[in-house]
């Protein structure tokens, strides 16, 4: 769904010079602020029906009436945030605020200044029905299905005629349906990923400790030959422990033999 979801803007009623706490300056602002938004409405729809007839040649104008509607937005929201400047709560000054940033895409501040508006506790049903519209519109932009389906619910229930709320709240109940499959569906592809990972590892702790096994019983296998070569080579080295020591004993004897004296006269 793209950001042209069907919006609603409030065009005031002046009594007087002054409505609401608002100076005259300020209700000019808001007046021009939804001149501007009109305009760029306008503009807007212009370029969606050059769009609809998917014309090569439209290209350049699709593009350069989008770029001033947007410019448009701006400086609507740039009057809204004016004509409140005394007051700072007028509510068809927020309500119009919310609508402007939608269009330019800010969707998070378009339901903050909404949910401004819905504090006023004098809001007619009349009122409150399109607040809570635009507030389901700003939520389905940010993906918050299932928030956005309880403000269209609160939508319908102050007009419960409003077919628009009716078919944005079933797009809603889709988007989070889908929503939740894919949720489910990345859960239950990471819980098969650490399955894998934890199997894995449970596999190589087999073959490790299989490995293990098949060494120790590789040296178990071997140690009746190992045994015997170590008692050769003992046998050997006493061998010739005791050679060297009959050696030395013959040496011994020999140096120490009686050698024959003459006789000193």
């Amino acid at each position: 769904m793209n950001k042209n979801f069907l919006l609603s803007i409030l065009f005031m009623v002046v009594y007087g010079n002054v409505f609401y706490g608002q100076t005259t300056q300020e209700i000019k602002d808001l007046r021009q602020g939804n001149r501007q938004y009109s305009a760029a409405e306008k503009l807007e729809k212009e370029a969606e029906r050059l769009i609809e007839k998917n014309r090569e040649s439209d290209k350049q104008e699709i593009a350069v009436k989008k770029q001033q509607a947007q410019q448009l937005y701006e400086e609507a929201s740039t009057n809204y945030i004016k004509s409140n400047a005394s007051t700072g709560n007028y509510y068809k000054s927020l309500y119009n605020q919310g609508a402007a940033l939608y269009r330019q895409g800010k969707y998070e501040e378009a339901a903050k200044e909404i949910l401004k508006v819905l504090e006023n506790s004098n809001l007619s049903d009349k009122i409150k029905a399109k607040a809570y519209h635009n507030l389901g519109n700003s939520l389905v932009q940010q993906e918050k299905y299932q928030e956005a389906i309880e403000a269209y619910k609160k939508s319908l229930k102050a007009n419960p005629s409003d077919m628009d709320t009716k078919y944005n709240m079933e797009y809603a109940k889709k988007k989070w349906l889908t929503q939740q499959q894919q949720q489910q569906q990345q859960q239950q592809n990471q819980d098969n990923k650490q399955d894998n990972k934890d199997q894995n590892q449970q596999q190589q702790h087999q073959n490790q400790d299989k490995g293990d096994k098949n060494e120790q019983q590789k040296q178990q296998q071997q140690s009746p030959e190992n045994q015997q070569d170590t008692k050769r080579k003992l046998d050997a080295l006493q061998m010739n422990e005791r050679k060297t020591q009959e050696k030395a004993n013959r040496l011994e004897n020999q140096q120490t033999r009686p050698t024959k004296q003459e006789k000193d006269w």
